[in-house]
């Protein structure tokens, strides 16, 4: 018997050596990318031999590590690394501490980057207060906060507690001081586990689950027993964590406050074609208007009540990721909508450096109307963060969607919040989101913070609102 694990453990650790040895650099990677995942696959190497030394299965570990050489060869840099991640996370959650494993440390940005670029006098740069969600049980974290306050001082948060393989469902927490805490109320959906005939030419079923992200919550107090409103992005992932997003739509439910019951789920917001059939979705949001007609898909939803009408801030997705944040309106509480404009494209984040804004919120203090944006690099190469901080953006007009611009036209970032770089990476931080009340908390930013593993995706408190003057 002895001679028999002897063998099997020799042949494990020379399928793990293969692994590791296939972590080349592909066109679609960076230096510092290659540095990151090798560290990575060596920590999860040696986490998954201390496992079967101990007599543990670790069937499941093998299958996902072999499965790196052919993921990497295809140049899927990001899914690679997403693999190590929820192998380290496993070998976490099974007692081992991969913090232990010796190996190079990943680069991390250069400190002040955006804020350097953009030649912003208003940075805000320091340590933030992470968020501790009470009996939040999600193995990998929270993360896409919406903040929202009613007539009252009680504060309400979505968010998106995330667990492996593409398990993500938005969640509700409640606030009695300010954003200072905050307990769990409960689920608001579920991933369900689905089988769909993928593919533009030739289908192939795929075996996976829908998943609910980047919700937001707004008040809309005119409109009785339904004054709770929620925005969420639902897509499919299959068991490989690959994202289809043409099949998928901004969903949209009611209830009269967030700790009762919810309406049903309305699939709301589609893109011309996408979702493909037999889905089908109220608005075609094409139909607003041609300049919408690139898009595959829409996600990050941003809500606002504002004068009594409803305003909605999205991300077009084009094949090659986030292109352009453009907004939205309805006068008659979600029932139909018009399109007012471009917000931010991809102009506008070459002019400070970036590929791309995204992750937006619509925020306001007092009758100041404000854009909250993250500005980040192309999904594929990370050579910058995919977000990269939160910059706060005034309106000169929402309802003609023109943020505040200088004689150049570029945009005016009022003030910016520069992440942690001490532990951030690609992942990046700043889909933030904020209320007036929330005075405790300021401004909530998620930050990715690999070192905190298994959560990773967390939550903080700048401690921030957005007419101070910023540090």
């Amino acid at each position: 018997m002895k001679r028999r694990y002897c063998g099997f453990l020799f042949f494990t650790s020379l399928l793990l050596a293969l692994a590791m040895m296939s972590i080349s650099s592909p066109a679609a990677a960076e230096p510092p990318q290659i540095d990151r995942i090798k560290q990575k696959a060596g920590q999860a190497q040696q986490g998954v031999m201390q496992l079967m030394r101990s007599g543990n299965d670790v069937a499941e570990l093998l299958k996902t590590m072999k499965q790196l050489k052919p993921t990497m060869q295809k140049g899927e840099v990001a899914k690679a690394e997403q693999m190590l991640d929820d192998v380290l996370a496993e070998l976490t959650t099974r007692g081992i501490d991969v913090t232990k494993v010796a190996g190079k440390s990943a680069e991390t940005p250069s400190e002040g980057t955006f804020a350097s670029a953009a030649g912003i006098e208003n940075v805000v740069k320091r340590p933030y207060d992470r968020i501790l969600i009470e009996d939040e049980n999600a193995l990998l974290g929270y993360f896409d906060p919406s903040v929202e306050y009613g007539a009252d001082d009680i504060g309400w948060m979505t968010y998106s507690a995330v667990g492996l393989k593409g398990r993500i469902q938005t969640k509700i927490a409640k606030s009695t001081d300010h954003g200072a805490t905050w307990q769990p109320v409960g689920p608001l959906n579920e991933p369900t586990p689905d089988t769909l005939p993928v593919g533009f030419f030739k289908k192939e079923d795929k075996k996976g689950v829908w998943k609910h992200e980047v919700s937001s919550l707004v008040f809309d107090p005119d409109d009785a027993g339904k004054e709770w409103k929620v925005f969420t992005h639902r897509f499919f992932v299959d068991e490989s964590t690959k994202i289809y997003p043409y099949y998928g739509w901004i969903t949209f439910r009611h209830a009269s406050r967030p700790d009762r019951e919810w309406s049903e789920e309305i699939a709301l917001l589609g893109a011309g074609r996408f979702p493909p059939a037999p889905f089908k979705t109220r608005v075609d949001v094409h139909s607003l208007h041609s300049d919408l007609n690139g898009f595959i898909a829409y996600t990050e939803p941003g809500a606002m009540c504002h004068n009594g009408a409803l305003y909605l801030s999205l991300t077009g997705l084009k094949m090659k990721g986030p292109d352009t944040i453009f907004l939205l309106k309805s006068d008659d509480h979600g029932e139909s909508w018009s399109y007012l404009g471009k917000l931010l494209d991809k102009s506008d984040a070459k002019a400070f450096g970036y590929h791309t804004f995204d992750g937006s919120s619509l925020v306001s203090e007092g009758n100041r109307v404000f854009l909250l944006a993250s500005p980040g690099g192309e999904p594929r190469s990370q050579t910058l963060m995919l977000h990269d901080g939160t910059c706060v953006i005034e309106f000169e007009d929402i309802d003609k969607a023109q943020l505040k611009r200088n004689a150049a036209g570029r945009v005016a970032i009022y003030k910016y919040l520069q992440p942690d770089y001490s532990f951030v990476e690609w992942r990046g931080a700043g889909q933030s989101d904020y209320h007036t009340k929330n005075t405790a908390g300021g401004i909530v930013m998620p930050q990715f913070n690999f070192p905190a593993k298994p959560k990773v995706y967390l939550l903080y408190n700048t401690g921030e609102s957005l007419l101070n003057a910023g540090k």
